[in-house]
């Protein structure tokens, strides 16, 4: 049985093991001399090529790091990952001090370690926040998500929260079990397969030509497919919203430099040259501190993924 004694002895091994990381997290700075360090990562959109992330994200980084220079901070060489897996491996080992990335991603290292957390949120192809949409063709006979079981989805991608992560949770929230097709060996008797299809509109055509019976991607993607394909398809169902993308860092960094990190962050909106390389980079159009509503909202998606 979990006893209040258990309880409060692991609170206070966290409290000593967060109290050693930040006399780490100080002697680094402390090793490169009165300027601080900051270690920023970011996990590469194609998995087959970092150095093209690398190469994208060169001039946002060095601007970065001439506002953080002001501010007294140096910028180390940005971190390139491939996934969410090799993100949580620097933070295990305490080598990235913070990053960009999904609300998933942001949710799973917080869970990990909850001195990961949140900080700003980011702007992305125009949007603040955004659902998921389920679609279907026009003459299928499928009307909700209860119609589902024993259908094929086609998904994006495995690194995709909007069309992958996100829809998947729903689906498995009301109770199916979801499936990648053809390994597949004694059927449950509520449960959907899945494709991936590598692109969102890929993802439309293989509905239209009847390859799967179900897409889902986000509202922005439904909006930007051509007319003369989306009128061939219909909205059957949808998620609760996402930030669309959140900057996190490790609070175990002294609160006069992650103050300074964030206004760094926020000052780049404020030099069209600044802001115009960051959208380069990333597809980010605005920065902005997250509101109450936002921490609310990211409160009830942990509860839902994580159970806390």
């Amino acid at each position: 049985m979990y006893s209040s004694r258990s309880g409060k002895s692991i609170r206070f091994v966290r409290a000593v093991i967060n109290f050693i990381i930040a006399l780490l997290l100080f002697s680094t700075a402390s090793a490169y001399g009165e300027s601080p360090l900051l270690r920023l990562a970011v996990i590469s959109e194609r998995a087959s090529s970092p150095g093209a992330t690398l190469a994208e994200m060169t001039d946002f980084h060095r601007r970065l790091g001439q506002h953080l220079a002001a501010a007294g901070i140096s910028l180390a060489p940005l971190l390139v990952v491939d996934s969410i897996d090799q993100l949580k491996g620097l933070v295990r080992r305490h080598e990235v001090d913070a990053f960009f990335e999904s609300m998933f991603a942001t949710l799973d290292v917080s869970h990990l370690d909850d001195a990961w957390q949140p900080q700003l949120l980011m702007w992305r192809q125009g949007q603040r926040n955004y659902h998921s949409v389920f679609f279907v063709r026009n003459d299928s006979t499928i009307t909700s998500l209860d119609d589902l079981s024993g259908k094929t989805v086609v998904f994006e991608s495995a690194r995709s929260t909007s069309a992958f992560h996100l829809p998947r949770l729903m689906l498995e929230q009301k109770g199916y079990q979801v499936l990648p097709d053809g390994q597949i060996s004694r059927l449950p008797s509520r449960y959907v397969n899945y494709r991936f299809a590598e692109s969102e509109i890929n993802q439309a055509y293989w509905v239209d030509r009847q390859r799967a019976d179900v897409g889902a991607f986000n509202d922005g993607d439904w909006q930007r497919l051509p007319e003369s394909l989306r009128e061939h398809l219909r909205i059957i169902g949808h998620t609760s919203p996402v930030p669309r993308w959140l900057f996190s860092l490790d609070t175990r960094l002294p609160a006069e430099m992650q103050a300074a990190v964030n206004r760094s962050l926020l000052q780049l909106m404020k030099n069209e040259d600044d802001r115009k390389s960051l959208q380069e980079a990333s597809g980010v159009t605005q920065i902005e501190p997250l509101t109450a509503a936002d921490r609310n909202n990211l409160a009830q998606w942990m509860e839902a993924l994580h159970g806390q």
